[in-house]
């Protein structure tokens, strides 16, 4: 299970929601043993944000992973979101914000899962 969940205070059209998800859904790829197949991703334009108290083209990207405690692939995978971010929506690198989250346990359609297990 994955879920990456960008929000920004730039306009997300149609076209580049479809760009973002397929390139969000190869991107995971970059992290051992994750797929598209378990990834969930939202997106959420015209967002309020302010950057350094300024109303200026900026994104806040979320990225929740199960069962990578040693973060692998973490590396690439910030690459490749700012790089996908920049082209889609025009961002520049240093505006794109990525927080990282360890998920030791989720459930899905009732059935528990837990790391380690």
């Amino acid at each position: 299970m994955s879920f990456i969940f960008l929000q920004t205070n730039v306009k997300i059209d149609e076209p580049q929601a479809e760009c973002l998800k397929a390139g969000l859904g190869k991107a995971i790829e970059l992290v051992p043993s994750k797929s598209e197949q378990v990834l969930m991703v939202g997106l959420e334009g015209e967002k309020c944000l302010y950057l350094k108290g300024k109303n200026t083209p900026a994104a806040y990207i979320k990225v929740a992973v199960f069962g990578n405690r040693t973060h692998r692939g973490y590396a690439e995978l910030s690459h490749a979101i700012s790089a996908l971010v920049h082209a889609e929506l025009g961002i520049l690198p240093t505006q794109i914000y990525v927080q990282y989250e360890d998920i030791s346990a989720w459930s899905v359609g009732g059935y528990f899962f837990e790391e380690g297990r």
